[in-house]
């Protein structure tokens, strides 16, 4: 597929509220040009570390909701530029293509592979492609602490890019959580687009 070798991540997870699932999680990977060590995400400056680079998106939905849009766009967001990476040569960094099972339901796919899976160690940033809606532009509404290597990345990379710090101050407001609430977390840094 792609000339990836894609692998599935089944797991057993439960939340913090008792409810638990059976998930599976659909990774694929791109080596990069440079090694990526295994580290732990606390540092503040991507030149203090070399490390994976995570693109991510959930495949679930839920029955009364437009699952094209949240998350089907972001499933075909990823796997594009999964297809466009591989004509490209090697990136500097591997990136990491990871589709989690379970996130209307509880996050339960990004906790299975923070927790289980070895190339969790490995990211350094990630960028979570969530619910696209029906119109508008795509905003970039959150990211992790020590962000300002992020900011200046963003605004170097983003033609016109859609963000305001009011973004995340009304989300927090808001009874729902994404699966970059998990990786954030966890101590990745990262975006967090919808």
């Amino acid at each position: 597929l792609l000339g990836y070798a894609p692998q599935v991540q089944e797991a057993f997870v439960c939340s913090g509220f008792g409810t638990c699932a059976t998930v599976k999680n659909i990774l694929a990977r791109l080596d990069g040009g440079e090694p990526s060590p295994v580290v732990r995400l606390s540092l503040t400056t991507p030149s203090e570390s070399r490390g994976a680079v995570m693109l991510s998106a959930h495949y679930d939905s839920v029955g009364a909701g437009p699952g094209a849009s949240d998350d089907g766009t972001g499933v075909v967001t990823v796997l594009e530029t999964a297809r466009a990476l591989k004509l490209d040569p090697a990136p500097r960094h591997p990136v990491i293509f990871l589709f989690t099972d379970g996130e209307e339901a509880g996050l339960f796919g990004a906790r299975a592979f923070v927790a289980e899976h070895p190339w969790a160690r490995e990211v350094r940033a990630g960028v979570n492609v969530d619910n696209r809606g029906s119109s508008g532009p795509s905003l970039m509404f959150e990211t992790s602490d020590a962000n300002r290597w992020l900011i200046r990345l963003f605004a170097a990379t983003v033609k016109r890019p859609a963000t305001s710090s009011l973004f995340y101050t009304l989300y927090k407001r808001l009874p729902n959580d994404t699966d970059f609430t998990v990786f954030r977390r966890a101590g990745i840094h990262g975006f967090n687009l919808a």
